[in-house]
């Protein structure tokens, strides 16, 4: 079984806290979400803090998955990592990472390592299909935050 890799960069106009901060908003995780994709929160959010269990449910055509998520290695501010406890991937782990630049502002790094169930089955049927949700949400997230915060 393939372990995948994702990792998008960005460079922003803010510190390192300000975009943790951000982060850990009761409201940041459905912000984060692309219009286009079906996700819903389940139970009531609530600020960012270690061992949170986050519960969300995806709507994939007629399917409905639930994901749950733990929050852990939280270290204010360079970010924090949501690693997938029962969901979709047979394993996932992305990792929220807050940098400070010398010139300022700060870097945001998304970085996820995930694996695909059904072996060779699930790689060929959805493979390529994952990578270009990925690359699809968090252009749109990145964006986002470049809209929130400006460029550096």
């Amino acid at each position: 079984m393939h372990l995948h890799k994702y990792s998008k960069r960005t460079r922003l106009a803010c510190s390192a806290e300000q975009l943790y901060d951000w982060h850990s908003r009761p409201e940041a995780f459905i912000e984060l979400q692309p219009p286009w994709e079906r996700v819903e929160q389940l139970g009531s959010p609530e600020p960012l803090h270690e061992g949170q269990l986050v519960r969300i449910r995806i709507r994939v055509g007629p399917l409905a998955l639930r994901w749950d998520s733990l929050i852990s290695e939280l270290s204010r501010p360079a970010g924090f990592t949501d690693v997938q406890k029962h969901g979709p991937f047979l394993f996932w782990r992305h990792r929220h990472s807050f940098v400070d630049n010398k010139t300022g502002g700060c870097t945001l790094h998304d970085q996820i390592e995930y694996r695909l169930p059904l072996g060779w089955l699930g790689e060929f049927v959805a493979g390529r299909m994952v990578r270009q949700r990925l690359d699809r949400m968090f252009s749109y997230r990145h964006a986002l935050m470049l809209d929130r915060f400006g460029s550096e």
